[in-house]
């Protein structure tokens, strides 16, 4: 059976230049009876993980690759021949080139990671850029095709340069192997493609290169190219009607069948990329953990300081005679952790918490599930006793199911910083990061570009956006859930430039605009993170980043911890110091009771405000409704105001329960 597959890819994580969702892509290449197909985001690996999941499950082979920028001379320089600009003639550009690499194997892989994240550490300059030299670094197991029409032969032959372009073929060649590197055609009717295709074959044959044929693919099916052309016009700030915009030339640049290709590139050709299909040999496995190596201050092993100190802080914390009860369930949760591999965890945040109580930051008493733990009560992570409040281990963590602790820890707004460079000084620069978010384009947004995009009037969009139904819980509706509503679906079906808005609307819904940083999320590594996954830096003044998401690097096996400023620490803070300052009293949050009757006849008002957790208006709504008398009964109002109880009548079942 004849067959090839598409080694040049953009999915959206090409961030408004590439239009095609990765299980859409996968999906496309089963129906075309592909094997495998590649990933090839521009300047970046985002896609991988998600990319190989869905490819194993589809049964298509996941082949992992970037479109790379390139620097034309080093990726250490900054001048304006390196800043991507207008050209100074039409094929002379600035900026760097384009280079096609794929993951061989998991040498390459790795390697691969690691020229990504230096491309943006060491090379960002407008793109994050690789050279030569560090191909060379890094060449072992990976594969290297020429490139689109902005490579570097490309380039040299389209200014008629043969010379040039022979050596830069040859050179690259030299540095990852002959077998491993190919000359990439492409021929979507342009002029340009269609000018240097014999002149790159050439170079293949001087070179003894094999010819690899690809598809620019910027989008999954041929009806998808207005609604990346509309993406285009969001991304270059223009609208349909503005002269001599950013476009595409044609509609060819989706996911060809084999047919198709073979209507321009010969049988031969094409069988080379499957040549390529069984040269990848890429098996990837996250099970094991890489918690930082926490400095012992004794000759005793992680495990046993661990143990130490876990009994040390529940003699604290419940006499020196501890009651058989605190034994049994201390014993349960050691002997759980152990079994997990989860001692350096509670010694890496205890002493983060540690830091910052002797560093005079105030640090919150703990949520989630990790207050329901005892040794999180032992080791000062949290200050709430899980038995006196009836508390379960096993929404932390649960025996024989293998999934990483998630604590969540709270400092005063104001200090935050302070503690992740505490993190930074003692684990290492390298070794800690912030992490990733890829923020996609709603519904409401969608809608707004949409109408930009189409040349019609701001009021246009905004009049439909603001048919949108707010959030409900944080859930926000997409424009499926939004053709539900009345008003909304009377706008698409009676008025034409609704419909057309809303229409264009669909094309734009969840694509990835940019990338931004978790709010609290940090991951510390035991070795530095390049080892495990890619980062990102975007210039000097700017943190680094992981290039995957949270799900993503827990997945990795890598320590998360989700540090969180609350402002409403700072403000208790503040009060503390101020109440001592002018009385002389100095306030024991601790000592604090929780049945403060005064308290609670505020709250059954709804005076809130300022209470973190019980200040938004749905909470304080519920809260009168309730009329909480306890720290139990505040409990429950935190655990019935979420989307599932609510959604299910349970709050309300719960209020007339509890008035009878």
């Amino acid at each position: 059976m004849k067959n090839w597959t598409n080694l040049h890819n953009h999915t959206v994580f090409s961030m408004l230049d590439g239009h095609g969702d990765v299980e859409q892509y996968l999906t496309r290449a089963k129906d075309l009876g592909m094997l495998g197909l590649a990933t090839t985001d521009h300047g970046n690996i985002h896609s991988w993980l998600d990319f190989y999941d869905a490819g194993i499950a589809c049964g298509v082979k996941p082949i992992l690759g970037s479109e790379m920028y390139q620097a034309r001379k080093s990726r250490f320089d900054r001048d304006e021949e390196e800043r991507s600009g207008p050209s100074k003639n039409e094929w002379e550009q600035r900026g760097p080139y384009h280079i096609t690499i794929l993951a061989k194997n998991n040498v390459g892989y790795h390697n691969i990671i690691k020229m990504s994240s230096k491309a943006f550490t060491e090379g960002y300059y407008v793109k994050p850029r690789v050279d030569h030299d560090l191909i060379s670094q890094h060449s072992e197991g990976i594969i290297v095709l020429s490139g689109c029409l902005n490579g570097e032969v490309s380039q040299a032959l389209l200014r008629k340069d043969y010379k040039t372009a022979l050596t830069h073929a040859a050179n690259m060649q030299q540095i990852v192997g002959k077998e491993n590197y190919f000359i990439e055609i492409q021929n979507h009717g342009i002029a340009e493609q269609l000018a240097i295709i014999p002149d790159l074959i050439k170079v293949a044959n001087h070179i003894g290169a094999k010819i690899i044929p690809s598809g620019d693919c910027h989008y999954v099916h041929q009806r998808d190219a207005h609604a990346h052309d509309i993406m285009l016009c969001v991304a270059t700030n223009s609208n349909i009607h503005t002269p001599d915009r950013f476009s595409f030339s044609g509609d060819h640049f989706y996911l060809q069948s084999y047919d198709e290709m073979a209507s321009v590139f010969s049988e031969d050709q094409l069988k080379n990329t499957m040549h390529v299909y069984d040269m990848i040999d890429l098996k990837l496995d996250f099970g094991d953990i890489h918690f930082p190596n926490f400095p012992i201050p004794t000759k005793e092993s992680s495990t046993e300081y661990f143990e130490r100190l876990a009994w040390d802080g529940l003699r604290e914390k419940y006499g020196q005679n501890l009651p058989q009860n605190i034994i049994d369930r201390a014993q349960h949760e050691i002997r759980v952790v152990k079994e997990m591999g989860f001692p350096e965890y509670f010694l890496v945040v205890s002493d983060l918490v540690r830091w910052a109580k002797s560093n005079d930051i105030t640090v919150g008493w703990g949520r989630g599930s990790a207050a329901g733990s005892i040794l999180s009560y032992a080791f000062g992570i949290t200050n709430l006793d899980p038995i006196k409040f009836g508390l379960l281990f096993e929404r932390f963590l649960v025996e024989g199911r293998k999934s990483m602790p998630d604590i969540d820890l709270d400092f005063d707004d104001r200090h935050r910083d302070k503690v992740i460079e505490y993190a930074r000084q003692k684990y290492g620069e390298d070794k800690v990061a912030h992490i990733c978010t890829f923020n996609r384009t709603g519904a409401k947004q969608s809608i707004r570009d949409a109408a930009r995009a189409l040349g019609l009037d701001y009021a246009s969009g905004d009049r439909i956006a603001k048919l949108v139904p707010p959030p409900v819980l944080g859930v926000s509706k997409n424009l499926n859930d939004c053709m539900q509503v009345t008003e909304f679906s009377a706008a698409y079906s009676t008025e034409e430039n609704s419909k057309l808005i809303i229409d264009t609307a669909f094309g734009l819904e969840g694509v990835v605009r940019q990338t931004g940083i978790h709010a609290a999320g940090i991951v510390i590594s035991k070795e530095p993170l390049i080892e495990y996954l890619p980062v990102m830096k975007k210039g000097a003044d700017n943190p680094l980043v992981t290039q995957w998401d949270m799900g993503r690097v827990e997945q990795c096996g890598l320590l998360k911890i989700d540090f969180l400023g609350l402002r409403n620490l700072g403000v208790i803070d503040q009060c503390i110091k101020t109440v001592e300052k002018r009385t002389g009293q100095k306030i024991i949050l601790d000592d604090i009771p929780l049945d403060d009757e005064n308290t609670y006849k505020e709250l059954c008002k709804g005076n809130a405000m300022g209470v973190f957790q019980l200040e938004s208006a749905g909470m304080r709504e519920l809260m009168i409704q309730m009329q909480p008398r306890s720290i139990q009964d505040i409990m429950a109002l935190i655990s019935l105001y979420r989307p599932g109880p609510m959604g299910s009548g349970m709050d309300k079942l719960y209020i007339d329960r509890k008035k009878w």
